[in-house]
């Protein structure tokens, strides 16, 4: 594109208008064509820490300032979905995602898909009435007919949950779109793996 069409971009998404209003004044102002800028050019907001076996108070799950964010693309396949990156601590999920790597992940409620086996999905899981949160990441399995939510680690201690969609202790906030981690290389990137 030209020199003004790459510079009215940015204006579009710096001030969320539409393109097509920015250079013609035609159309809406803020129509479909706006892309939010925070979103597109930032990356992914990372909303905390995945960490099965470990309880918090759940007025610790809010992050403070401004997010961390991580340096991916949305996933195009959900335009109108809430997308987030979580971090990944300690070996709960070690055989997919290892310790200190992210996963990214669009609201379930916002996705419009259904569960199905093979996903993965982040999954808070509640006790003391709510008062205590576990946030883990587990593989969703069909046995016996009913969802088995499994985890994904080379370590024992995690155990599979039942899943019947109705519990009121066990949650399904998002479904795992990738993973990332950052490697040792030159430039500091990370290598997106699907």
């Amino acid at each position: 594109g030209t020199y003004q069409t790459d510079a009215a971009e940015l204006y579009a998404r710096k001030f969320k208008v539409s393109l097509d209003w920015l250079l013609t004044g035609r159309g809406e102002m803020r129509g479909k064509g706006v892309i939010p800028a925070e979103i597109e050019v930032a990356g992914l907001p990372v909303l905390g820490n995945i960490q099965a076996g470990h309880w918090l108070e759940t007025s610790f799950i809010d992050p403070e300032g401004e997010p961390e964010l991580l340096p991916v693309a949305r996933d195009s396949r959900f335009p109108r979905a809430r997308q987030y990156a979580l971090r990944v601590v300690g070996d709960s999920m070690s055989l997919d995602y290892p310790d200190g790597s992210y996963v990214t992940c669009v609201d379930f409620a916002d996705s419009g898909l259904a569960i199905k086996p093979g996903m993965t999905v982040h999954v808070e899981r509640h006790r003391s009435h709510g008062q205590m949160v576990e946030i883990t990441l587990k593989m969703v399995a069909l046995q016996g007919g009913s969802f088995l939510l499994v985890p994904r680690s080379s370590n024992p201690f995690y155990q599979p949950i039942k899943f019947t969609g109705n519990d009121d202790d066990v949650f399904v906030r998002g479904i795992v779109t990738g993973g990332w981690r950052q490697t040792g290389g030159v430039d500091g990137r990370g290598t997106g793996q699907n």
